[in-house]
């Protein structure tokens, strides 16, 4: 009987750190810039001259223009 208690809080703690790992990845973008410095952001908007972006854990958008961007990638949502 405690052995299942046991293995039953074990499986709880593993479920509450991936919810929060889940939660952390969730919408993280990289704009890897020409200079190879990657930015990792979630991409709000993209128009012709500019990429609007955010950082994790903050509501300010920034502006980069598109002329020193290498790339972007857009990672997927995790399924949940």
């Amino acid at each position: 009987m405690k052995q299942s208690k046991l293995n039953s809080v074990q499986i709880f703690s593993v479920l509450i750190v991936l919810t929060v790992w889940i939660n952390k990845v969730n919408g993280q973008d990289k704009i890897v810039q020409l200079s190879k410095d990657t930015i990792i952001c979630k991409v709000r908007e993209i128009n012709d001259e500019n990429v609007k972006f955010s950082y994790e854990d903050e509501d300010l958008i920034n502006n980069l223009s598109k002329n020193v961007i290498k790339e972007i990638i857009f990672l997927p949502k995790p399924i949940v």
